[in-house]
C-alpha cells in the first residue's frame, strides 16, 4: 500500500511520548521513514538505468549477442525498480504522465531489443534452402450469428430456428442503435485517462499493442477495478472528476490535427503525455454541460477545472448565466470565492437563560482566489491592505510550499485574529468584566481552506494567490455580508470604474466562443443596468483650486452630529469616490497622513452639496461639550469679535497719509489652516479619522472643523504677523498689507498671498470693501 501523500500523514506517526511526529519540512509530501525508503528506491533505480545506458550494442560486434542480452536484462530490472517506485509512491497520482513517458519510450527500446535477439538466435540451415511446400489454408469458423455471415447463409435452416429468430431481431436492433455522440467518444477517452493514472507497466505495454479496448477488456483480468471506478464515476464521486475532464481534452485533441506536442498510442487513440495541450476551453464545458447532465451541475462545474485560469473561466462564463445561475461582479473581474463566514443576523447578541447570561460576537470573512497572472491580484491586495480601519488582509502563495506564513500581513498586531468569541456570566451586567473566551479564530480557518485545498482541488495547479479578507467591524444585527460587494467595488476602482457593462463585455471577450460573442455582446446591449450603468464622475482637483467655509451654520452642524451617530452610515459610490479622491489629494499636499497600523478613529468625513452645486467634504468631530469657563476672555472666546479691516485701515491713514492699500487673501488649504497641528488632549493622536473605504488618516495641518479651529488661527497669526507688522492686517483669509513685506514674512511660514496688481492699491479705503471677509463657498443648506 502506497503512503498517503497528503499533510494528513504527520498525524499517524507517533513519538514515544505519543505525541505526533512533524514533518522535517512544510515541503515534504511523505513522513521521514516513507521519504528515506522512497530516496533509496529511486537511488537504486538510477543506478540500474545508468548500467543500462552504459551498455553499447553495435551491429557486426563479435559480442553482439551476449551485450544484447545484458542489456536486455538490465533493462528489465530498471523497468521492475521504476515501476515499484510508482506502484509504491506514486500509485494514481497527477505525476504520472512522465512516468508513463518514459516507462512506454523504455518498453519499445526492449521490444526491439527482443526482435534482435530473436534474429540473431535464429541460425540459417546448412546447404541450399528447400522449395516451399504448399500448404492448405487454414480453417476459420465462424458462429452463425456473426454480423458478416449474411442471412442468405442460413437458408438451410427452417425459419422458426433460434438461429434465424436471434439474427432477424439482432438486424433489428443493430438497425435501431444509434450512432455514437460525443459522450460514448469521451467516455472512451476516460477509460484511456485511467489506465493513464493508474500506471501499471505491464497494462500499459497492453494498452499501447491492443488496438481496441473491447479486445484490451477480454485479455484483462482486473475487471473488477474497472467496474469498481466506473460505478463510483456514475454515482458522481468527486475523485472521478478530474480524469473526466482530462478525458474531455483528450477528445478534443483528437479533434484537432496531430500536433507536436508529446503523445502516445493507448488503444488505438493518442493520449497526451503531458499538460501542455490539456486545457478547458468553453468547448469542454459546453461538453460537461450539456452530455454530462446526470454528473454535472452549475455549483460543482469548476471543480473539472486543471488550472486556476480555467477556474475563473468557467466562474465567469457561469456568472454569463451561460451554466447557471449565478452572477457575481467580483468573479467577471477575476476574484473567485471560496469560503465564507458570517453571523445570523437573526441571532442575539446576548441570550440570557436561568442563572447564566452569554454574550457572543462574531466577524465575518471571506476566502478567495486570484490568478497570479492577474496583473490586479498584487494591486487588490495593496489597495484592501491599505484599509486598516475595515479590513485585516492575508495573501498566501501556496505554489511556493508557504501555506501557513502569509506574504503579505495588513495588520500585523493579531497573529491569530478572531472571528468567533464568547463570555459568559451569572447576570448580563456582569458581562462586560468578563474576559473574551474565542472559539473560532484565523487558525480554524486555515484548515478549512487546506481540507478544500487537499479534498477538492489538490488536483489543481496552485497558480493563484489565496486571499484571507477580515471584516474586522463585529457584526451586528442589522449589518449583512458585503465583503464580496467590498472587492468587487475595489477592483473596479483599481480598473479605473468601467460600467457595469463593459466589465461584462470583457469578460465575455476573453471567456465566451469567438463565433458567439456577437450574440452575447447584442444580447447585452439590451440590459438595463440601471445606476450600475453610469460612469463614476471624475475626480475634480479641489486643492489649489477651492476652499471650504471655515464657519458653516448651526443646521450644518446638527446635520453633521445626526451622520456621526449612525453606526453604519449608507454611503453611495459616488459619495465613497468623491471623499477617497480629496483625501488623497489632502494626502500628496501634505495636508493629512495616512497610516499604516490602526488606531481608533473618531470621525468619518461627509460630502455636502455647496452652494455652486458641488459636494464638500465635511469632518464631524464630536469631542465633547466646550468649557466655555476656560475660554472665555481669551483669544479663543467665541464670543469676542475679530479685529475690524476698516478700522485699521483708517487709523494707519491716518498715521501714513501717503499710504495706498489692497485687500487681498492668504491661500489656505481646502479645508485646513496653513498651521501644524496642535499638540495635548483630543489633538494629541492628531485627529485621526477613517474614510468610507476604512483608511485611516491623521491631519498634520489644523482643520477647519476642529472646535474653535478658527480662533486658534486667528491668534496664531495674531502672533506671527498682526503682531510684528504694524503695516499688515490679516483677519481669517483677508488681508490688508503692504506687498513686498507681505511676502518676506510669508516666506518664513512657507504661505502664499493673493493680492491685486500695484496698479491696483488704493488710498481710497471705500473702494477696498472692508465691510466683507472672504470665507469660502458655504453649504447649500
Amino acid at each position: 500500500m502506497a503512503p498517503a501523500q497528503s499533510r494528513l500523514v504527520r498525524n499517524l506517526g507517533s513519538g514515544p511520548s505519543g505525541q505526533r511526529t512533524p514533518f522535517n519540512s512544510l515541503s515534504h509530501n511523505f513522513c521521514p521513514r516513507h521519504d528515506r525508503e522512497r530516496k533509496q528506491l529511486y537511488v537504486a533505480y538510477k543506478s540500474k538505468e545508468e548500467y543500462y545506458r552504459g551498455i553499447e550494442v553495435k551491429h557486426g560486434d563479435v559480442d553482439a549477442k551476449a551485450k544484447i542480452e545484458a542489456k536486455l536484462a538490465a533493462g528489465k530490472e530498471t523497468l521492475q525498480v521504476r515501476d515499484q517506485v510508482n506502484r509504491r509512491f506514486f500509485s494514481l497520482s497527477e505525476d504520472n504522465r512522465g512516468h508513463v513517458k518514459w516507462i512506454l519510450k523504455l518498453q519499445a527500446e526492449l521490444h526491439d531489443l527482443d526482435i534482435e535477439l530473436a534474429s540473431l538466435n535464429a541460425e540459417p540451415p546448412a546447404g541450399p534452402a528447400p522449395p516451399p511446400q504448399p500448404q492448405a489454408a487454414p480453417l476459420t469458423f465462424r458462429s452463425l450469428l456473426h454480423p458478416s455471415v449474411p442471412m442468405s447463409a442460413l437458408s438451410h435452416l427452417p425459419d422458426d430456428s433460434h438461429v434465424v429468430i436471434l439474427k432477424r431481431v439482432g438486424a433489428v436492433f443493430l438497425t435501431a442503435m444509434r450512432e455514437p455522440n460525443v459522450r460514448d467518444f469521451v467516455i472512451r477517452f476516460l477509460f484511456r485517462e485511467l489506465l493513464v493514472y493508474k500506471a501499471d507497466a505491464d497494462e500499459l505495454a497492453r494498452a499501447a499493442r491492443t488496438p481496441t479496448i473491447d479486445a484490451f477488456l477480454r485479455e484483462s483480468l482486473d475487471l473488477e477495478y474497472y467496474s469498481k471506478f466506473f460505478t463510483a464515476f456514475r454515482e458522481g464521486r468527486s475523485d472521478t472528476f478530474h480524469l473526466l475532464r482530462d478525458a474531455v481534452c483528450g477528445h478534443l485533441l483528437s479533434l484537432q490535427p496531430p500536433s507536436l506536442s508529446s503523445s502516445t498510442t493507448i488503444l488505438g487513440a493518442g493520449v497526451a503525455t503531458d499538460d501542455t495541450q490539456r486545457r478547458m476551453d468553453a468547448r469542454g464545458w459546453d461538453i460537461l454541460w450539456g452530455y454530462f447532465h446526470d454528473i454535472v451541475e452549475w455549483w460543482n462545474l469548476e471543480m473539472f477545472a486543471g488550472s486556476f485560469d480555467n477556474f475563473v473561466a468557467v466562474k465567469t462564463l457561469t456568472a454569463c448565466l451561460r451554466y447557471g445561475s449565478e452572477c457575481l461582479l467580483s468573479v467577471m473581474q477575476g476574484f473567485i470565492g471560496v469560503t465564507k463566514g458570517y453571523r445570523d443576523s437573526n441571532e442575539p447578541l446576548v441570550k440570557i437563560e436561568p442563572g447564566v447570561a452569554t454574550e457572543r460576537q462574531s466577524r465575518c470573512y471571506l476566502v478567495g482566489r486570484m490568478s497570479k497572472k492577474d496583473l490586479l491580484a498584487q494591486k487588490l491586495a495593496q489597495e484592501l491592505g491599505e484599509r486598516i480601519a475595515r479590513f485585516q488582509v492575508l495573501v498566501y502563495d501556496r505554489e511556493t510550499g508557504a501555506k501557513e506564513v502569509p506574504m503579505l500581513n495588513s495588520v500585523s498586531a493579531d497573529n491569530n485574529p478572531w472571528f468567533g468569541r464568547f463570555r459568559t456570566a451569572s447576570t448580563k451586567d456582569e458581562l462586560s468584566s468578563q474576559p473574551w473566551t474565542v472559539d473560532w479564530s484565523l487558525k480554524n480557518i486555515l484548515e478549512d481552506v487546506q481540507h478544500i485545498h487537499t479534498l477538492r482541488d489538490r488536483n489543481m495547479a496552485k497558480d493563484y494567490y489565496d486571499f484571507v479578507i477580515i471584516d474586522t467591524i463585529v457584526t451586528i444585527p442589522s449589518k449583512t455580508f458585503d465583503l464580496l460587494d467590498l472587492v468587487a467595488d475595489a477592483l473596479l476602482k483599481l480598473n479605473r470604474d468601467p460600467p457595469y457593462r463593459e466589465v461584462l463585455r470583457k469578460a465575455i471577450q476573453k471567456h465566451a466562443p469567438a463565433e458567439e460573442q456577437d450574440r452575447y455582446l447584442e444580447a447585452l446591449e439590451q440590459m438595463n443596468f440601471g445606476p450600475l450603468a453610469l460612469p463614476v464622475p471624475t475626480p475634480c482637483q479641489y486643492l489649489g483650486n477651492r476652499v471650504r467655509c471655515w464657519d458653516p451654520p448651526d443646521t450644518l452642524h446638527a446635520h453633521l452630529q445626526a451622520s456621526s451617530r449612525d453606526s453604519l452610515p449608507v454611503i453611495s459610490l459616488r459619495e465613497s469616490r468623491f471623499i477617497e479622491n480629496v483625501v488623497s489629494d489632502l494626502e500628496s499636499h501634505g495636508v493629512v497622513t495616512r497610516l499604516t497600523a490602526y488606531e481608533p478613529p473618531l470621525t468619518m468625513p461627509v460630502a455636502v452639496r455647496g452652494m455652486d452645486g458641488l459636494d464638500d467634504l465635511y469632518f464631524p468631530y464630536n469631542l465633547g461639550p466646550m468649557d466655555e469657563h476656560a475660554v472665555r476672555g481669551t483669544m479663543l472666546d467665541p464670543s469676542r469679535p475679530f479685529d475690524n479691516l476698516a478700522d485699521f485701515t483708517a487709523a494707519y491713514q491716518h498715521a501714513h497719509p501717503a499710504a495706498v492699500f489692497a485687500k487681498g487673501s492668504i491661500r489656505v488649504h481646502y479645508c485646513a489652516w496653513p498651521m501644524p497641528m496642535l499638540r495635548g488632549g483630543h489633538c494629541a493622536s492628531g485627529l485621526v479619522f477613517r474614510t468610507p473605504e476604512g483608511r485611516l488618516y491623521r491631519w498634520k495641518t489644523l482643520p477647519f472643523d476642529l472646535p474653535l479651529a478658527s480662533r486658534v488661527w486667528q491668534a496664531f497669526v495674531d502672533h506671527k504677523i498682526n503682531g510684528k507688522l504694524s503695516f499688515v492686517r490679516l483677519v481669517q483669509t483677508t488681508l490688508v498689507a503692504s506687498l513686498e513685506a507681505l511676502v518676506e514674512a510669508g516666506g518664513k511660514h512657507g504661505w502664499l498671498f493673493s493680492v491685486p496688481s500695484p496698479g491696483q492699491w488704493t488710498a481710497d479705503l471705500g473702494r477696498l470693501g472692508l465691510g466683507s471677509l472672504w470665507e469660502g463657498l458655504r453649504p447649500a443648506l
